[in-house]
């Protein structure tokens, strides 16, 4: 390249004053031509942020590289946390690296996710991976989850992704759901093989973060679907001094149902006096301990329990409604008569 010129093609796009900066050392241009190449590089991160697709092949014309990053980025980061689809398609042709990660871990996924369905599902089609983990091993379906998105979570799950992964403190996507209170996904994601009693860092499973959200309906979802009961979910429910004494006793009974004693726990005295009010919940505690459980109940805590052990912590809804019985004693193995 002779002195004094830049690079060739369109120089309509090469701001003047730029040239003007340019810094030459004895005869040496190499310099020169680095920075020119470090300035179109930036500009076509502008431009594809902007969506502006004729000015993007004009930088891959001047010599940018299409995988070329700053800290935010590659050009198809950009584009596809705007949700561009045809910039996106145009970049991907281009030869755009969908492993790159930014300064933060966070890859192509996880920029997605800020954009759109139509951008999101291109690059899933394109074989972007769906279990891609960010350096905190933070997922796309936490992601999607963090941000509300519940399209994103469904049509991630629909890509084939690990529902299971988990990021640096042992949160799985349903666990972050029912820290969240999020009944809705956590449904989606039981639906496709979540684990019920996947633990965090902490020990916590999902079913103690919906009982210190006071949740009664998620927690009876939980439990139903073949969570197990344990100490852990009861501290959960009496860690929070905000409980109304009736929820109190409607999570007793669902405790007892599914074949937890609650008599069994020595913590329970010490944990329920922290209420007040609460001689109601203990009469009645006293009187479902004086109970004698039906053989019908037997039969279905044991039932349920096998189905527990074998389905690997997932839910044992499938598995109940392919047994052979009558359906109305599958929907009686499932509480749901």
């Amino acid at each position: 390249m002779e002195k004094g010129k830049g690079l060739p093609g369109n120089q309509g796009l090469v701001n003047d004053s730029y040239k003007k900066e340019e810094k030459e050392t004895n005869g040496d241009n190499s310099y020169k031509v680095t920075e020119e190449i470090e300035y179109v590089n930036k500009k076509l991160l502008k431009a594809a942020e902007k969506g502006k697709i004729d000015e993007v092949r004009q930088y891959l014309d001047l010599g940018a590289d299409v995988n070329y990053f700053d800290k935010y980025g590659t050009a198809l980061h950009w584009t596809a946390a705007q949700g561009h689809l045809y910039m996106t398609r145009f970049l991907l042709e281009q030869g755009s690296d969908m492993s790159i990660k930014n300064k933060w871990g966070e890859g192509l996924l996880h920029r997605a996710i800020d954009g759109n369905l139509e951008t999101l599902q291109l690059l899933l089609d394109q074989g972007m991976d769906p279990n891609m983990q960010t350096e905190d091993k933070t997922t796309g379906l936490h992601a999607a989850l963090y941000r509300g998105k519940i399209d994103m979570v469904q049509q991630l799950l629909r890509s084939g992704v690990d529902v299971n992964l988990q990021d640096k403190d042992l949160y799985s996507p349903l666990s972050s759901a029912a820290k969240l209170d999020d009944f809705q996904v956590a449904k989606l994601l039981v639906d496709h093989g979540a684990c019920l009693n996947t633990t965090n860092y902490l020990k916590f499973d999902p079913l103690y973060e919906v009982l210190c959200n006071k949740n009664v309906e998620f927690a009876k979802y939980l439990i139903y679907e073949g969570a197990k009961v344990n100490e852990g979910n009861l501290r959960g429910m009496t860690t929070s001094n905000v409980i109304p004494a009736e929820d109190i006793l409607v999570l007793c009974d669902i405790f007892i149902e599914a074949g937890y004693r609650v008599s069994n726990n020595a913590q329970w005295p010490k944990e329920i006096g922290r209420y007040s009010n609460m001689e109601e919940v203990n009469q009645h505690i006293y009187h479902r301990q004086q109970e004698i459980v039906t053989l019908r109940s037997l039969c279905r805590i044991c039932v349920r329990n096998v189905l527990i052990q074998t389905t690997d912590g997932c839910s044992i809804r499938s598995v109940v409604w392919k047994l052979p019985l009558p359906r109305m004693l599958k929907k009686y193995i499932m509480f749901e008569r």
